[in-house]
């Protein structure tokens, strides 16, 4: 009987373990990643599919890094940069950070809002127009954020990353193609073809 509540309070622990490595993975894939990938792969096929392993071991290297010099230093990326590189390359960064976060949150925000003009239509003839859920949404996550109650909101942001994730990978087994286009789609174009011209 011990050891199936130790097997249940491990099982119930588990969630709470993985869902900082969820939030992790859905602040690093913005919609701004999952449009250019499905983009990349409707018109280059597999071809591209060496950028996605670089990408992903790129961002495990910078993670890693910047964690690793946060613990030691105390400093964070931004006031390292212009501490010790200059102060406009941290200016920059925080342009281009706040620039991206804007647009992936209005790709975001307009996603939703006409998902929930399809549904509004089924009760409503006509639907009611996007801007107004945008407006709510706006002003539930503005309220959510000055309550200070931003666990509720992190753990629904950690659900809808993890049934992403899982429609991905439903939707990648389903599709799946030969594991010789998906090897063929690890090498660069350039080097297949250079490998092709040396053995003429």
């Amino acid at each position: 009987m011990k050891e199936r509540s130790s097997v249940f309070q491990a099982l119930g622990k588990l969630p709470a373990q993985l869902l900082p490595g969820i939030s992790l993975l859905g602040f690093n894939i913005g919609t701004g990643s999952v449009t250019a990938m499905a983009k990349a792969g409707a018109t280059y096929g597999m071809s591209l599919l060496w950028t996605i392993v670089a990408s992903c071991l790129t961002t495990y290297l910078l993670i890693e890094v910047y964690g690793y010099f946060t613990l030691v230093t105390g400093e964070t990326a931004l006031s390292a940069f212009r501490r010790h590189i200059h102060p406009a390359v941290g200016v920059f960064f925080i342009f281009a950070l706040g620039t991206g976060v804007c647009g992936s949150v209005m790709g975001v925000m307009g996603i939703v809002s006409d998902v929930s003009c399809e549904w509004s239509k089924a009760f409503i003839d006509g639907g009611i127009a996007p801007i107004y859920f945008a407006v709510f949404f706006v002003t539930l996550v503005y309220c959510i954020f000055l309550s200070g109650r931003t666990r509720v909101f992190e753990l629904s942001m950690a659900v809808i990353v993890a049934v992403m994730a899982v429609c991905f990978l439903v939707s990648s087994l389903m599709v799946l193609p030969r594991p010789a286009t998906i090897l063929q789609g690890m090498v660069p174009r350039r080097l297949r073809q250079a490998r092709q011209y040396a053995t003429l």
